[in-house]
């Protein structure tokens, strides 16, 4: 569903009205509503990534709350799960996004120079807004490990 379509429209509509009229006062059950809102406009640009998306942010969220607890009792360890999370997100990046990339670069690199290779790219599909999510992801832990923000505690928020 593209963003500029009828469809997305209708959905954004739907979405709003209710949000706004009935849930008016209602945050937690806004929030509720935007979450699930959220996965399903996702889930309608392709379903199957739904379950890397439950993970990240879950991993990520729990990261939050580990990262807030060590600060205040061992912050070395702190450290180490911010740069745990850091690398996770930078993994992420580098299946989904560069992989192939990289597979293809060197194989024309080594093939110029007279070796052969028989590497075969990956069939790979990329997440939708793999490179948003994950940066988003990488600076919340950042931003709890430096104590700029609170670690969300409620999953929903």
């Amino acid at each position: 569903m593209a963003v500029n379509s009828i469809s997305f429209l209708i959905f954004f509509l739907v979405v709003f009205f209710i949000y706004y009229f009935p849930l008016k006062e209602k945050r937690k059950e806004q929030n509720i509503l935007l979450l699930l809102a959220s996965y399903t406009f996702y889930g309608i640009a392709n379903w199957k990534m739904i379950p890397l998306l439950l993970l990240a942010t879950g991993t990520f969220y729990g990261l939050g709350i580990l990262i807030r607890k060590s600060n205040q009792i061992t912050p070395k360890k702190a450290s180490l799960l911010t740069t745990l999370g850091v690398c996770l997100g930078v993994g992420l990046l580098l299946y989904f996004k560069y992989l192939n990339f990289f597979i293809t670069s060197f194989s024309d690199l080594f093939s110029s120079i007279g070796l052969t290779t028989n590497w075969s790219t990956f069939n790979i599909i990329m997440p939708l807004g793999i490179s948003f999510f994950t940066f988003k992801l990488i600076s919340y832990v950042i931003e709890v490990h430096r104590q700029h923000i609170e670690p969300t505690t409620d999953v929903v928020t």
